[in-house]
């Protein structure tokens, strides 16, 4: 795609090293405009890049949050001269507009500017994933049970057992709505940005815990926990997703009437959050694929479930990482490691 410039005021000097840098990148389309408000009226492409000289802090700031017709950023924003408070775009000092120096700078800004793009659309794709099409989803699958309810009812008092018929179609539906919800947790927590705060590390687990409460119940498991908690700086959100998964796994593989231990100790720097059941443990050549990255989900030799590579996923967010060992005596103990202090999301 062939790209576009934008030059909003300027002496002749400005205009004359900025055309010179577009002739070397091979833009051949270079606009000149009086202000950004007049620049946001042009039919542009989203290959596009906006200098503009000496503005003030309100004008580049208008410039760096333009947004296109698909709700998109605009244009790579350029500008010279110092900007007292300006915090976005890039700044080049009236000395260094030149124009070769400055085709190394409008290109890596051109392509920086793609990539945003880009990654905001992704993000975008996932949100709708995660809440519009995962709800869409949720409608049929609700559909299914009515009608197996009603089935059940008419085919019992026909002599039939109606259970026998019934209940794999049900356990179908509970396995597609836990895959769906899974998606719906993962994807809206993956494209908004976690939000850390000060947290007891037991309210995400309480949450957890109270919404795998049925499923606790019917399988008859002993949970058993830390009496206290630290407090942490984390997004509860995610962590309720984490322990979501790691219990839900320890549940399912423990065996009948399983005893799953909660747990945490710190070594000062990073907390371990971790979670132990008495099953039957991990063999050997399923190690490798435990924490299977999530983005390589797609390739035949990947690991078939969702549930650890989610985990594994959000607690990077979060700035930390996961792990297995053996339990001991039996068992297995999944476990992840937590920055005392909070960290920026990696």
């Amino acid at each position: 795609m062939s790209s576009v410039m934008v030059l909003v005021g300027g002496d002749s000097g400005f205009i004359s090293e900025a055309e010179g840098a577009a002739r070397r990148l091979g833009i051949r389309d270079v606009r000149r405009t009086a202000s950004v408000e007049e620049a946001k009226g042009l039919d542009l492409l989203a290959s596009c890049l906006i200098a503009l000289d000496a503005p003030s802090e309100g004008e580049l700031r208008s410039a760096a949050e333009a947004l296109d017709a698909l709700s998109l950023p605009r244009w790579a924003v350029v500008a010279r001269g110092p900007v007292p408070g300006a915090a976005q775009g890039e700044l080049v000092a009236a000395p260094e507009w030149k124009d070769e120096p400055l085709a190394r700078i409008f290109g890596l800004c051109l392509e920086r500017h793609l990539l945003s793009r880009e990654c905001a659309q992704f993000r975008g794709d996932l949100l709708s994933l995660g809440t519009r099409v995962a709800h869409d989803m949720r409608t049929p699958l609700g559909g299914i049970v009515v009608s197996c309810e009603s089935v059940s009812e008419q085919v019992t008092g026909a002599g039939c057992d109606a259970d026998a018929l019934m209940r794999p179609i049900l356990e179908s539906e509970e396995d597609l709505l836990r895959i769906v919800k899974r998606m719906a947790l993962f994807t809206g927590a993956f494209a908004c940005r976690p939000s850390p705060e000060k947290i007891d590390a037991s309210v995400p687990l309480s949450a957890a815990l109270d919404r795998l409460g049925a499923q606790i119940a019917r399988r008859k498991v002993k949970v058993v926990k830390a009496d206290e908690w630290p407090e942490i700086t984390a997004d509860p959100r995610l962590l309720e997703i984490v322990w979501l998964v790691l219990i839900e796994n320890a549940i399912s593989h423990g065996g009948e009437g399983p005893r799953v231990e909660i747990g945490w100790r710190s070594d000062g720097q990073t907390i371990r959050f971790s979670v132990s059941d008495d099953g039957k443990g991990v063999p050997a050549g399923k190690l490798k694929l435990l924490f299977y990255p999530f983005h390589r989900l797609h390739e035949p030799s990947a690991a078939r479930g969702l549930g650890l590579p989610i985990a594994e996923r959000l607690v990077r967010l979060l700035g930390g990482s996961c792990g297995y060992q053996p339990a001991i005596p039996k068992g297995a103990c999944f476990y992840f490691h937590l920055p005392m202090g909070g960290q920026p999301p990696a």
